[in-house]
């Protein structure tokens, strides 16, 4: 077996114009990866127990982070700010060992930014909940 600290998260987004943006040191979670199928239900009358087939994928990364409001582009809002409004799914890939090491485990897919929300709250720093719908599949390989 082998254990790992989450602090080696890799995760980055394409930006809307087309510059991969690494948003690692703004996270402090990313969920729903690899995600979620649907299973449709095909039991019939006389069956003893619920029977299914396998559906669509239907996953949703979830993300929450820092905000940062650098206005050179880099930043976590001025990053998924501009996705939010964007017309065009973009891609992701998500290592949960990191992204440097040939054989480590990673996730694609590209996605729609379909909610994004900055917290602000009292004797906390600002931060943001951003939510990804996945558009396709999601494919799992490993780095190179």
């Amino acid at each position: 077996m082998a254990f790992g600290d989450s602090k080696n998260v890799y995760f980055d987004i394409t930006d809307t114009g087309g510059t991969v943006r690494n948003l690692s040191p703004y996270l402090t979670s990313v969920d729903g990866l690899p995600g979620t199928r649907e299973l449709l239900d095909v039991t019939a009358l006389g069956d003893s127990g619920r029977k299914f087939i396998p559906g669509l994928e239907n996953s949703v990364v979830n993300l929450e982070g820092l905000y940062d409001d650098d206005t050179t582009g880099v930043g976590s809002h001025d990053v998924l700010q501009g996705l939010f409004k964007s017309a065009s799914a973009v891609a992701i890939r998500y290592g949960p060992d990191g992204s440097t090491t040939a054989g480590k485990y990673r996730v694609t897919a590209s996605v729609w930014v379909r909610d994004y929300n900055v917290m602000g709250r009292v004797g906390a720093v600002k931060s943001f909940r951003a939510a990804l719908q996945v558009n396709g599949v999601v494919t799992l390989d490993v780095f190179t």
